[in-house]
């Protein structure tokens, strides 16, 4: 655990990690993609949210944190901060181009905390009419958040990426920076020194703690 620059302490579980990382040059990315499909057919969505709660309670008790938890996460994290925010209500959650997010509308009834959503319009990983059905399904929760970013496409927050966008990217981490500090300090900087969050990575990349630096 460590203290991001806006005063906020940050908890990073890396889900589906395998011990290697990728070189400067990335050549030893086949490699590590095949250790990470083996280690996929043991690992389950649902153990990633249960695991991610325990950190919750974790950090609710722990005497560093003011008992207030945010999460935050990128691609397939930003699922896993839906699914941990109408499981296991943190108190708020962040989701940057979540996958298949519609899949789980149902759910969306036990929404009780804050969550904010970014979107990326262009985004075949989460297309148009999955886009179109979590705005039918959540626009009209008080607790739901969606900003449309309607010219980015699928990581347009990822430092380096394809389709990094330095003023969308920017956007979306003022607005992201905004709502933790809002939802979790509460009263000011004082009470964020001791707020705290837990971020929920990618399964396709190890980038997210340099989005988070990025952020906070």
């Amino acid at each position: 655990m460590v203290r991001g620059g806006a005063g906020l302490l940050l908890f990073v579980p890396i889900f589906l990690a395998t011990g290697t990382r990728y070189t400067a040059n990335r050549s030893d990315r086949g490699r590590t993609a095949e250790k990470r499909l083996r280690y996929i057919k043991v690992w389950t969505k649902q153990k990633a949210v249960d695991d991610s709660a325990a950190a919750v309670e974790f950090l609710r008790q722990h005497p560093a944190c003011n008992g207030k938890v945010g999460a935050v996460g990128f691609c397939l994290g930003g699922n896993l901060a839906w699914l941990l925010s109408v499981r296991y209500q943190p108190d708020c959650a962040v989701g940057y181009y979540g996958v298949s997010i519609e899949k789980t509308l149902d759910e969306a009834g036990n929404l009780t905390s804050p969550l904010l959503l970014h979107i990326a319009g262009r985004d075949q990983h989460c297309p148009p009419e999955a886009q179109a059905r979590i705005h039918a399904r959540l626009d009209s929760n008080p607790h739901a958040t969606i900003h449309d970013y309607a010219e980015q496409d699928h990581a347009f927050g990822r430092p380096g990426g394809e389709h990094y966008d330095a003023p969308a990217a920017e956007l979306a981490h003022l607005r992201t920076l905004e709502f933790f500090t809002r939802n979790l300090a509460g009263s000011g900087q004082t009470t964020a020194q001791k707020a705290c969050l837990i971020f929920g990575t990618s399964t396709s990349n190890m980038n997210s703690p340099r989005v988070i630096r990025k952020i906070l």
